[in-house]
């Protein structure tokens, strides 16, 4: 009962419109990221890395993925979506993350989420693949070329 409320705030949080969030809403979503539910971890995710881009979340994320922290491939997936999405927005170092999308690609299953979204990833921040593209994207089509890491 209580993972099923702590969903319900993470959803009412994630429906509010604002980059800013309150000190009470922050500290909830930043617990919720190492939660044991992993869909109170991706609402999380989700609110802390797409709605509000937060800098010290997305380099939690970078950790998480790094040292293999996140058990559920899908929420990996939107965590590198997460960063490039900031990427793109400029408020992360296109460079910086492109070098460590090439190391989550190389070190990855190249089936799982992870290693597309990364290596799609990639790809947008190049500008190879626009908005629109991704936008209606189906991973189940996605061949990772490791190429793209010389």
């Amino acid at each position: 009962m209580e993972d099923k409320l702590l969903l319900e705030r993470l959803y009412r949080i994630s429906g509010i419109l604002t980059a800013e969030p309150d000190s009470s809403s922050y500290a909830l979503v930043s617990r919720a990221l190492f939660h044991c539910d992993q869909d109170v971890r991706e609402r999380a995710i989700f609110i802390g890395g797409l709605r509000w881009a937060d800098p010290l979340i997305l380099s939690c994320f970078i950790g998480a993925i790094t040292v293999g922290l996140e058990s559920v491939d899908d929420n990996r997936r939107l965590m590198v979506e997460s960063l490039v999405s900031a990427t793109l927005r400029g408020k992360l170092d296109a460079i910086s993350i492109g070098s460590w999308l090439r190391t989550v690609i190389g070190s990855s299953d190249v089936n799982s989420l992870q290693a597309k979204a990364a290596y799609i990833g990639f790809l947008r921040i190049k500008g190879e693949i626009s908005t629109a593209e991704f936008a209606s994207l189906d991973y189940d089509d996605v061949v990772v070329d490791s190429s793209v890491l010389s």
